[in-house]
């Protein structure tokens, strides 16, 4: 009982442990939108502003220049969530190693307790049967010597009455 009670807190301090660490991975995410969403209205309010001034070939560069650049962040996007994704699986292999390292070892404890109280009870058992036979003999024994002094008693018993009758006769005989 008190193994599935630490079992049952081990997981549920676990399960807190990842709702909390969601939690914060949410909140961070919805700062950095609400941060980019930001760069992104004052960037438009700055394009707007420049636009006003450029001339007809500066718009051109600038936007070759930023289409290269939406090219390279989108590259470079990929490229992090390629790696977050592998971190992920590896974080997760690791996990998953972890549990059954410790689901292994909790089995091989297990069997190392069984074992050592099928070893108890088999040493109890023998025992047991050990006391029971000792006791059958001490028994068996005690029976016997009751036996034995019952028939010598029944044997004296005999004699003494076969020499009161012979005495009676051989008294009659003399009479």
């Amino acid at each position: 009982m008190r193994r599935r009670m630490r079992r049952m807190m081990m997981r549920k301090r676990l399960a807190r442990r990842r709702r909390m660490r969601r939690r914060r991975m949410r909140r961070r995410t919805m700062r950095r939108r609400r941060m980019m969403m930001m760069r992104m209205m004052m960037m438009r309010r700055r394009k707007m502003r420049r636009r006003r001034k450029m001339s007809k070939r500066k718009r051109r560069t600038m936007m070759m220049r930023r289409r290269k650049m939406r090219r390279r962040r989108k590259i470079r996007r990929r490229r992090m969530m390629m790696r977050r994704r592998k971190m992920r699986r590896r974080r997760t292999m690791r996990r998953k190693k972890k549990m059954r390292r410790r689901r292994i070892m909790m089995r091989r404890r297990l069997m190392k307790m069984r074992r050592r109280t099928m070893r108890r009870r088999k040493k109890m058992r023998r025992r047991r049967m050990m006391r029971r036979m000792m006791k059958r003999r001490m028994m068996m024994r005690r029976r016997r010597k009751l036996r034995r002094r019952r028939a010598i008693r029944r044997k004296k018993m005999r004699r003494r009455r076969w020499k009161m009758r012979r005495k009676r006769t051989m008294r009659r005989r003399k009479m």
